[in-house]
């Protein structure tokens, strides 16, 4: 499901590498840190 919100952020924004990183630093986060899923 976050694969899907990924992709559309490919397609959509140009700064995609940006998009990636971040979603990866609060998924990253949440594994690590137990905290709340954040609504983007």
């Amino acid at each position: 499901m976050l694969l899907n919100i990924i992709n559309i952020r490919i397609t959509q924004n140009r700064t995609a590498a940006f998009w990636l990183v971040t979603e990866l630093f609060f998924i990253i986060a949440n594994e690590m840190f137990d905290l709340n899923p954040l609504i983007i």
